[in-house]
C-alpha cells in the first residue's frame, strides 16, 4: 500500500506493486480507448535487485501487447453459490474426465476451512463455502464427503504451495492423492529469487 497516503488523510491504496501487471484500459478526452500495463520503474532495479525479474516479465508483456490496440481480456466464469447437486455433478464430471487435471485451492483465514476452489478448464472455476452458515447442519457433511471423495480420488491434482493446503485437509481427515503439480515450487524452480505467491504469478503468467 502506499504509505503517504495513510499520513495526508486520504484511505490507504494501492500501490504500484499491486497494480503492476494488470492489462487496464481507459477513454482519453478525444475518445480513444487506451490499453494500460502498469509497471515498477526500471531504476528501482539498482535499488531493489529482487525486481529485476519483475522488470522484465512485465516489459515482456507490454512488448505484446504492444502489437495489437484491443485489451481482449479473457472471459471466465466463477461459480460462488452452488447447490449440493452442482458440487456433486462436478466432482462426478472430473471423475469421468480421468486425464484432465484440476487445479485444487484451500483457504482458511481464520482456521478452519472455510473454502475449497475447484477449476477443470482457464475459463472455469468454482469455490466451494465449506461453512455451516452456508449449508445448514444436515448438508454440510455431505459436501466435505464430496470434497473427501475428490481429494482422495484418482483424478490428478494442481496446487499453489499444496504442502500448506494438504496439511489443512489432513486435519479433517482428507488425505489429497494424485497431487500432481505444484505451481509454486515449479516458479521457484524457474527463478529462485523471484516472487512466488499466487496473485503474483497470476499477474505474470495469464492475463487479466
Amino acid at each position: 500500500k502506499v504509505k503517504w497516503h495513510t499520513r495526508d488523510g486520504k484511505e490507504a491504496r494501492a500501490g504500484i506493486m499491486e497494480w503492476r501487471g494488470s492489462i487496464l484500459s481507459y477513454t482519453d478526452l478525444n475518445g480513444r480507448v487506451l490499453k494500460v500495463v502498469p509497471t515498477i520503474h526500471p531504476a528501482a532495479t539498482f535499488r531493489q535487485p529482487e525486481y529485476e525479474q519483475v522488470c522484465i516479465r512485465d516489459w515482456q508483456k507490454i512488448a505484446h501487447e504492444g502489437t495489437f490496440r484491443e485489451v481482449h481480456h479473457p472471459v471466465r466464469t466463477h461459480y460462488i453459490r452452488p447447490t449440493l447437486d452442482d458440487v456433486d455433478r462436478f466432482v462426478a464430471t472430473c471423475e469421468q474426465r480421468i486425464d484432465n487435471p484440476v487445479a485444487v485451492d484451500v483457504e482458511n483465514p481464520d482456521g478452519p476451512i472455510t473454502v475449497v476452489g475447484f477449476s477443470a478448464e482457464p475459463s472455469t472455476s468454482l469455490s466451494v463455502d465449506m461453512t455451516e452458515g452456508y449449508w445448514g447442519t444436515e448438508q454440510l457433511p455431505k459436501v466435505w464427503a464430496l470434497v473427501k471423495r475428490f481429494c482422495e480420488g484418482p483424478v490428478p491434482k494442481i496446487l499453489h504451495y499444496g504442502l500448506s493446503d494438504s496439511f489443512k485437509l489432513g486435519l479433517r481427515g482428507i488425505h489429497l492423492r494424485n497431487y500432481l503439480y505444484d505451481t509454486l515450487w515449479m516458479h521457484h524452480c524457474l527463478g529462485a529469487a523471484d516472487f512466488h505467491s499466487l496473485d503474483y504469478c497470476a499477474s505474470q503468467d495469464t492475463r487479466q
